[in-house]
């Protein structure tokens, strides 16, 4: 509805000047956490990437099961362009661009209609924010065994009841299109494994610039929780502060200011470069496409 991207852009703008402010407060802070980021093994750097790029895979996969459990094949470049290329949306103020490049391109590559590229949507969300709920509950132990202020428990407790009340928002809409969630357990176990091995990812990545070591149990913490409190934020673009912010919350208790702002750092960048990356291959591979599509239709006249 109108009003509501207008609320949505007008919330993204206000926490774009907030973000710009306590950013500008905090620059000698930011500066030293830059200075504290060296490459030290190439091929850890490469390898972070590979790995993170390589289980994003992961969500093209749930995305081609779930259409042919539903009795639509769609073919697997059109899975890759579907799956990356509309997710670029979200480092756009307003967060409506990814949903509406994603129906869009749904219709034109896959002619999947609106209801059922918006169903799809609604379910890889809720099912992600399943398995980080579920994965976030049962880490909860890492809290306890690292030092951890209190305020982060709970803000942690929080995300998991924001995450609860998401997931009960659309259950009614789920319990009407029951017929499509043959496949949840796979999914839900699939998507788990994704984040915690991304997770890993992440952690090597991190380990080739920094040459401090980072618990690997808290740094994956950090990361499924950073993340889903940058879903959640759908104010801020790609979760942009926001995420940054928890990891820092999380880590800095055990590592220091600095060297937790650093990760956050490294995560951004580790995490803008796959997806530019992945949209890139998209973005080829949808040319490749529609020419296709075009050839058909003027083959048909």
């Amino acid at each position: 509805m109108p009003s509501t991207q207008a609320l949505g852009r007008l919330l993204t703008i206000a926490w774009l000047i907030v973000f710009s402010i306590v950013g500008w407060k905090l620059a000698d802070f930011i500066t030293a956490a830059f200075r504290k980021i060296r490459l030290l093994h190439p091929s850890g750097m490469m390898l972070g990437l590979l790995l993170g790029g390589t289980f994003m895979l992961f969500l093209a996969w749930v995305m081609w099961d779930y259409f042919r459990a539903n009795h639509r094949s769609l073919r697997l470049p059109t899975v890759f362009v579907l799956t990356f290329l509309p997710t670029m949306g979200k480092y756009v103020p307003g967060r409506i661009w990814a949903v509406g490049s994603y129906l869009y391109h749904a219709k034109e590559l896959g002619n999947i209609s609106v209801f059922d590229a918006s169903f799809f949507q609604v379910y890889i969300t809720a099912t992600s924010t399943l398995a980080s709920v579920a994965l976030a509950v049962l880490g909860l132990w890492v809290l306890v065994a690292f030092p951890v202020d209190e305020d982060v428990v709970i803000g942690a407790g929080l995300t998991i009841i924001a995450c609860v009340l998401t997931l009960l928002a659309c259950w009614r809409y789920f319990r009407e299109q029951r017929s499509k969630l043959k496949r949840l357990p796979l999914h839900l176990a699939l998507l788990a494994m994704q984040k915690l091995a991304r997770g890993g990812a992440l952690a090597i990545f991190v380990g080739a610039f920094l040459d401090s070591t980072v618990q690997l149990p808290l740094l994956i913490f950090a990361f499924i929780v950073a993340t889903q409190v940058g879903i959640l934020a759908f104010f801020a673009p790609a979760g942009l502060g926001v995420q940054e912010g928890a990891y820092v919350a999380i880590l800095a208790p055990s590592l220091g200011f600095e060297q937790a702002a650093s990760i956050a750092l490294l995560a951004r960048i580790w995490q803008v470069t796959i997806d530019f990356a992945l949209a890139s291959i998209a973005l080829t591979l949808k040319a490749s496409l529609t020419n296709g599509i075009t050839a058909v239709a003027e083959g048909e006249k």
